[in-house]
């Protein structure tokens, strides 16, 4: 595929045509931006843009209530959101039962409950070491971001705890998509061969397989109507059509996880408390990690298979979302590559790997400074931070100087400053005793009484929050610093290592 660059170079040669060749053209700019973020290629960019598709109502029909819900197991239920070490020991116990240790998949030099252990090794290793921590009474607590995240469930769906999809609402969701395509059947063909394959009776992969990869293309389809003002449907049709050729099913299971990375971490509406914001954050950078492994790949198939490899061998030690399903064509997954062991890979994770990063620099189709820093450096107090001011610059309003346009979680001002008055009462909570200046602080700068008023009746918190006359509120390093540390993903140590 194309570099984004190069696809937002199409939008420019043919914007000032498109008003005299669509009628819908000024719906079509504005739906590009959500489109252009899958890394679709040019061709479908252009033919998006010269084709009635997007033009037209898309019809849903499809029953998505159960599709809305997040599954809570049963070791969850009445579990407090906010008990954090209740959760992990839930977590914790989960991941030592997980059927998942005793799968080896075709080919694979070694089982995943072996790979976990080489890993797991591993970062016991690098947590007692001082490589990222020099200067600072705080470090991550790994044991909780690669074994047991409390918080992953609450937005890591299987598809296997999802209703099964019904054969005419299958053959409705396939009709909805081609509905908003243009009608040639040509033009037609890499999407229809795609999701063909995921039919009942089709000869492609496993039946259990195929359920599990129509349940996923149903969620987003779901999903992608939860939000009229944002149509994401014609960005997935296309990301699900691929580069204009059919699919395996490797390949396509591929195109829908990329799908899935942008449209499920999207709306900030959907989070149930800060805790799982933060992991959805973390999550969504350790899905770009496991991706950008497709530079170990020579050629297209080593490049489809790599890091779908790397992601089973990494599923538990790194909490990874998605199924586990075995590959069709395991022999082009470079498996006994050394730079792709799990020790390896867990440790170019926290330790960083400046040629994986210049590599993602010169290839990414989408650039993000935030995700450099992390790929050249690691995973480190530093890093988390950096991504949880970025998620807040996402939700700033375009025209703020300091919004971020990168696809990804957003965390608006709104939502932060709600959770933290919810639960201001709470033992231990980490703003609890001071919440009441930090809101007059709010009040005061909201207000336009910044200054002497404002620095009086907040005392310190004025290290936690800053105020700019054009960008409004942010959070400093500091109150970063104080959630995570409660929230777990940071633990404090006795002394500087």
């Amino acid at each position: 595929m194309k570099h984004r660059a190069q696809q937002l170079i199409w939008v420019a040669v043919v914007v000032c045509s498109l008003s005299l060749e669509v009628g819908c053209g000024n719906e079509k700019l504005a739906n590009l931006k959500n489109i252009s973020e899958y890394g679709i290629n040019d061709k479908n960019i252009r033919r998006y843009l010269h084709s009635e598709l997007g033009c037209r109502p898309i019809p849903s029909g499809i029953n998505c209530e159960n599709y809305h819900k997040t599954p809570t197991s049963k070791s969850r239920e009445g579990v407090d959101l906010e008990n954090v070490l209740n959760l992990k020991s839930i977590a914790e116990m989960e991941l030592k039962n997980s059927p998942f240790h005793f799968v080896n998949f075709p080919d694979f030099p070694q089982s995943l409950g072996l790979d976990f252990i080489f890993a797991k090794n591993t970062v016991n290793h690098l947590q007692r070491s001082s490589y990222a921590f020099k200067g600072m009474n705080y470090r991550v607590n790994a044991s909780q971001i690669s074994l047991a995240d409390p918080y992953l469930y609450l937005h890591n769906d299987n598809p296997a705890d999802l209703p099964e999809v019904p054969t005419e609402e299958w053959e409705a969701i396939k009709n909805n998509f081609y509905a908003i395509n243009d009608s040639s059947r040509d033009n037609n063909s890499a999407l229809r061969g795609n999701l063909e394959k995921l039919d009942f009776w089709s000869p492609f992969g496993s039946n259990d397989r195929r359920s599990l990869m129509r349940r996923r293309v149903k969620k987003l389809y779901c999903e992608t109507f939860k939000d009229s003002e944002t149509p994401l449907i014609y960005g997935l049709a296309l990301q699900l059509e691929g580069d204009t050729t059919a699919h395996c099913m490797d390949g396509l299971d591929q195109q829908i996880t990329h799908a899935e990375t942008i449209i499920l971490g999207r709306s900030s509406g959907r989070l149930l408390n800060l805790g799982m914001a933060l992991s959805k954050i973390f999550s969504d950078y350790k899905a770009q990690f496991i991706a950008h492994h497709d530079q170990f790949g020579q050629g297209s198939e080593e490049q489809i298979y790599v890091p779908q490899a790397v992601q089973r061998r990494m599923q538990l030690i790194l909490g990874l979302k998605g199924p586990l399903t075995s590959l069709e064509f395991p022999g082009f997954a470079r498996l006994n590559q050394q730079e792709l062991s799990p020790s390896e890979v867990i440790k170019r994770f926290y330790q960083g790997d400046a040629t994986f990063a210049d590599h993602y620099k010169k290839s990414s189709r989408t650039k993000n400074s935030t995700v450099y820093e992390g790929f050249r450096k690691g995973f480190s107090p530093q890093l988390m931070i950096a991504l949880l001011q970025q998620a807040v610059r996402r939700a700033y309003p375009p025209d703020n100087a300091l919004a971020d346009s990168t696809s990804g979680e957003k965390l608006p001002f709104d939502f932060i400053y709600e959770q933290l008055k919810t639960n201001r009462n709470r033992p231990h909570a980490p703003f609890g005793p001071l919440f009441d200046k930090l809101q007059r602080f709010v009040s005061a700068e909201e207000n336009s009484h910044a200054g002497q008023e404002s620095q009086e009746s907040t005392g310190d918190y004025t290290s936690y929050l800053h105020i700019e006359a054009n960008s409004g509120i942010q959070y400093l390093s500091p109150f970063w610093i104080r959630l995570l540390i409660y929230y777990g993903y940071l633990e404090e140590v006795s002394a500087p290592q």
